[in-house]
């Protein structure tokens, strides 16, 4: 070592030169190091989504859930199978391990689905849904076009140019109206003209269709044929030939009303005053970049509003993950330069020599920039759990071990020479123990290195972190910091004598140290006594896996019946939406009824979500902080009754969902083989943690309630008419529901054809029953001779496995007004979990059909046990 520092004496302008390199390059890669909100401790998940608007989750479940889950359980490295059946929606997750291939799990898992062949010749898709990937929010508006001119734009021009930003996998399109085109039929013109539905769907069809005739050459020139048969515009599609009745053509408008419509939604979205919203919501690749890739998207934006959007149309920002990670950015920077100053004035008041204390604070900005360094040349993120967890007292103990040691040396030196060789002497001889102690503080963090699971994904790289840094204060303070330190001419007598600071604790001392000598059993007591006592507080201390991250929003949850309709849910929305922006607090709410077209969001018209944005707390008026406004809020929306709410934010609810399978921060999940059964007990264990202090807003999520209209085949009646089951079907499918029978090319942009029954024909039981089917000797029998509506509300989970799932959500014991008064302490989750868990757990021993309990409360599953097999709903 002490040759070294020679070398380094000897080349000390290289030495200098490199000390700026070093800051150089550490000022780049903090310009380049990408900084995440938040860590994604989610494990590595595949989703796989199939829909069918015409099914109920019945049917999803048994033809479509369960063959997709046989095809892929057993697909190597897989940890556990959630599904979720609803009505049209096929929801299939496969969680792998941490340690997989993320991208070799989605290639097998398309290989698998390749060998699978399901009904109606469905084909599953690969959701690009993940926890933390939701990173931007927009609104498409026009005040000229009508929400399907709006919503065409938004899915065959926006989400296209989107998309080309690099590390942007797909954007999801909710809200607004989906065009199609519509011919609903009168039957009693088919009546009149002799005319079937299936004829007429036949024949729809078979006029929309081009034809290839090859090349023909003409002379010197070569001609492609083409027979053009395509149908262009609503009057084309009116002319469409059905059939011949007394040597006259029959045409499509002479048996139904043909227009442009909009297909049945699935969902709506509204923001603030406006009820009806298109709503993009841009995903990012899992393992990807936020920042270069939100950089390229407001580029993208700002292009597509400078002109690439038709006249009118305007892309307003509704979310934005860049402001959160400014947050982050500006809390990580207001660490390190707290840290720095705090450490620098505490040297001084020690040291009291101002260029060594400014010189061992120096280690810091090379520690940290040293870090930053290596993080970005290893592609690692960072974070405010990595970086302002760093201990920057730590930081400086190897430079002041190592100048302390030079001062005392040289303190009284004159001679350049023999200072320098003073100097190399002085480094080597702490460079030992200095080495030493770096490494016993980094083998504290061995633990950390080696976790796994949840609490890897989140803890390591803090321990990688706080390792980069620990290297770079220790390569400072033995390569960089004596250099530095040779530039100093005069060493004066000062730095022997002590600080006014240090004198004042050391008289102190003396006088309390002899004190305790002279009454040592005494102190020998007391210190036993403070032993017990602190092992005894230890019992009562709280726990929490990690601090929640403030947000800036809100994400509220309102459950509503299992049965209600899409209008009156939109009318609750906008209601709820309204009350929500009477807050001061409040900047803007959306509001989601249901689930986007492209089903990654798999919910019915009973899920209504709220993303509400709050201003800075400095700014609040009525509240206090953000557990008292979730009071209030909770009491304004009270005046629903049977609606449950959860308060939630953005991100944590997405990686809530993501660890546990249920949009909740905890829940309990019980699983056994009668689902009424399951459904009653979920219920008495409502009631049980309802009595334990510190649960807040608990509900059961039901599994059961969704009415049906069963029409039932009478196969008897049915032969006699010579009526097969498939025509019953497409009765119920084509003229109840709606069929797309082929789709409308306009440009690069395509749009169903659907032929259904006028609304006056099929929207109650008794015009049902008077759908008139073809018989096999060309006659007509009505629907109601050969099958029964039946009315009922059936439990759709079907086979072993049936779950019924309890998510609970935690509020803190002081922050909650409905708990004792007598409890002035904070009750953390660990001990709130705790009771929750030991109460249900005697309550299900009692409940021998229950045969498994699985408890997700630990936060986030983070403590908890991780569900092995197969876990389904459907409702």
């Amino acid at each position: 070592m002490r040759n070294l520092i020679r070398t380094l004496f000897r080349y000390r302008v290289m030495a200098l030169i490199g000390v700026g390199a070093w800051l150089a390059a550490g000022i780049w890669a903090l310009l380049q190091l990408d900084i995440e909100a938040y860590p994604d401790p989610s494990p590595p998940p595949v989703e796989v989504i199939t829909q069918n608007p015409a099914w109920s989750a019945e049917e999803m479940e048994q033809q479509v859930t369960v063959p997709i889950e046989t095809a892929l359980n057993g697909i190597p490295r897989i940890q556990y199978v959630r599904s979720i059946s609803i009505f049209g929606l096929s929801d299939v997750k496969l969680y792998f391990d941490f340690d997989s291939d993320y991208f070799h799990d989605r290639q097998e898992v398309l290989n698998r689905l390749q060998t699978l062949t399901l009904p109606q010749n469905l084909q599953p898709q690969l959701s690009p849904w993940s926890a933390i990937g939701e990173i931007y929010r927009y609104q498409l508006t026009d005040s000229t076009r009508s929400l399907n001119e709006v919503k065409a734009t938004q899915d065959w021009f926006v989400r296209r140019e989107l998309k080309q930003v690099p590390g942007i996998i797909d954007v999801t399109t909710f809200g607004g109206t989906t065009k199609q085109y519509q011919a609903e039929i009168d039957p009693r013109k088919l009546l009149q003209y002799n005319v079937t539905l299936p004829q007429v769907m036949a024949a729809v069809a078979a006029n929309n269709q081009n034809a290839g005739g090859n090349y023909l050459t003409m002379g010197s020139q070569s001609v492609n044929v083409r027979g053009i048969g395509l149908l262009f515009g609503v009057k084309e599609m009116r002319s469409v030939l059905v059939a011949e009745h007394s040597a006259a053509p029959v045409y499509l408008r002479d048996i139904a009303d043909v227009h442009e419509g909009f297909q049945p939604p699935l969902g709506r979205v509204g923001r603030n005053a406006d009820g009806n919203i298109v709503e993009g919501i841009v995903l990012l690749q899992r393992g990807e970049q936020s920042l270069p890739a939100l950089h390229g998207l407001q580029a993208k934006v700002a292009a597509l509003n400078g002109g690439l959007l038709p006249r009118g149309v305007r892309l307003e920002t509704i979310y934005d993950r860049t402001a959160l990670i400014g947050v982050t950015t500006r809390t990580v920077r207001h660490v390190v330069l707290t840290g720095l100053v705090l450490v620098t004035l505490l040297l001084l008041a020690f040291l009291g020599d101002v260029r060594m204390s400014l010189l061992t604070a120096s280690t810091i900005p090379f520690a940290v920039l040293f870090a930053f360094g290596v993080m970005a040349v290893t592609g690692r993120s960072a974070n405010l759990i990595s970086i302002g967890a760093i201990d920057f007292g730590i930081l400086v103990e190897a430079a002041v071990i190592v100048l302390e040691n030079i001062y005392r040396r040289v303190h009284e030196a004159t001679d350049e020479s023999s200072k320098l060789e003073l100097i190399a002497e002085a480094t080597a001889e702490s460079a030992k123990p200095v080495l030493f102690a770096t490494l016993v503080i980094m083998v504290a963090f061995i633990p950390l290195f080696t976790m796994s699971g949840v609490p890897g994904r989140i803890f390591a790289p803090m321990s990688e972190t706080y390792g980069f840094a620990l290297t770079g204060a220790l390569l400072f303070s033995v390569l960089l910091a004596p250099v530095l330190a040779s530039y100093r001419r005069t060493f004066g007598t000062a730095h022997a004598a002590d600080t006014r600071s240090v004198r004042w604790l050391k008289h102190h001392y003396e006088r309390l140290l002899i004190r305790c000598m002279a009454s040592r059993r005494l102190v020998v007591q007391v210190a036993i006594a403070f032993l017990f006592a602190v092992l005894g507080a230890f019992f009562f201390l709280g726990g929490e896996f990690m601090p929640k991250l403030e947000e800036g929003n809100l994400w509220i949850r309102a459950t509503l019946p299992q049965d209600v309709s899409f209008e009156y849910a939109t009318r609750l929305a906008d209601e709820m939406r309204s009350i929500l922006l009477q807050f001061p607090e409040v900047t803007q709410v959306v509001s989601q009824t249901g689930r986007p077209d492209d089903g990654t969001d798999p919910n019915s018209f009973n899920n209504i979500d709220f993303n509400v944005e709050l201003r800075p707390t400095g700014e609040w008026k009525q509240a206090y902080n953000k557990e008292e406004l979730i009071q209030q809020m909770n009491h304004a929306l009270a005046r629903y009754p049977g609606i449950s709410f959860n308060f939630s934010q953005n991100i944590q609810d997405n990686v809530e969902e993501a660890m546990s399978g249920v949009k909740g921060e905890n829940s309990l999940k019980l699983f056994g083989d009668e689902l009424e059964l399951l459904a009653n007990t979920a219920n008495r264990i409502q009631d049980v943690m309802a009595k334990v202090p510190g649960v807040a807003d608990l509900g059961v999520l039901k599994e059961t309630g969704q009415s049906n209209l069963v029409i039932s085949i009478d196969r008897t009646a049915a032969a006699r008419y010579g009526v097969m089951a498939a025509d019953v079907d497409t009765a119920v499918q084509a003229a109840i529901g709606s069929a797309a029978v082929t789709q409308i090319l306009e440009g690069d942009r395509r749009f169903d054809f659907v032929v259904r029954y006028k609304p006056e024909f099929r929207q109650d039981p008794e015009a049902m029953k008077n759908i008139l089917l073809p018989t096999a000797d060309g006659g007509r029998v009505p629907l109601g001779q050969i099958a029964g509506q039946i009315p009922s509300n059936i439990s759709l989970s079907t086979g072993t496995g049936k779950t019924s799932v309890i998510p609970v959500w935690l509020l803190a014991l002081a922050q909650n007004p409905a708990l004792p008064k007598r409890l002035v302490y904070v009750v953390d989750r660990r001990s709130v979990v705790d009771q929750a868990t030991k109460v249900v757990e005697q309550l299900v021993e009692r409940l021998p059909s229950v045969t498994e309990l699985t408890s997700y409360l630990r936060g986030l599953s983070l403590e908890g046990e991780a569900i092995t097999g197969r876990e389904h709903s459907s409702w």
